[in-house]
């Protein structure tokens, strides 16, 4: 999958929630959407735990420079 932005593949995800409920859809064409939402469903759950990685990081980052300027 090419590097898409956490809003786009959301977007192209709550897209595809919504054809796949108010269409009547041949099997083929469901299966493709599931497994393309599958895919940006992973992704999305990757991007928002590196986010949260990082804000862990920054947080220690912080709590680190805190206690040495109180000591």
């Amino acid at each position: 999958m090419t590097e898409l932005s956490f809003e786009t593949a959301l977007a192209r995800l709550e897209a595809i929630t919504q054809e796949m409920q108010n269409q009547a859809l041949g099997l083929d064409h469901a299966l493709a959407l599931y497994l393309e939402g599958s895919e940006l469903a992973q992704f999305c759950q990757r991007k928002l735990a590196d986010v949260e990685q990082q804000l862990h990081l920054f947080d220690n980052q912080q709590l680190k420079e805190l206690n040495l300027d109180e000591s």
